[in-house]
């Protein structure tokens, strides 16, 4: 399964870290608004292809799911990109 991550500030590097040890999960991409923490996912993946834009993760077909570790009151735009996709839905993890 190929994954893209929007958002590598709290939760995103726990869950990074989590996915890569996961077998049969390849991280495509990395997203993330600020450029130290594009820095930082760069420097412990260097295969991870690190955009400053959301939508080129939501753009790349080859991806199976995206995980959104942002605040949850950004989470309603990556449902509205997502819907523009032809990815299909992912199950709701829920926030805590």
């Amino acid at each position: 399964m190929r994954v893209g991550l929007i958002g590598y500030g709290y939760w995103g590097p726990n869950l990074m870290r989590n996915l890569a040890e996961i077998d049969g999960v390849e991280l495509r991409w990395c997203a993330d608004q600020r450029a130290d923490r594009r820095a930082l996912a760069k420097r412990r993946y260097p295969l991870v292809n690190v955009t400053e834009n959301a939508e080129e993760v939501f753009a790349d077909d080859t991806v199976d799911a995206v995980v959104i570790a942002t605040p949850v009151f950004s989470h309603s735009r990556g449902r509205s990109r997502r819907a523009r996709s032809s990815a299909p839905w992912p199950r709701r993890m829920g926030s805590s």
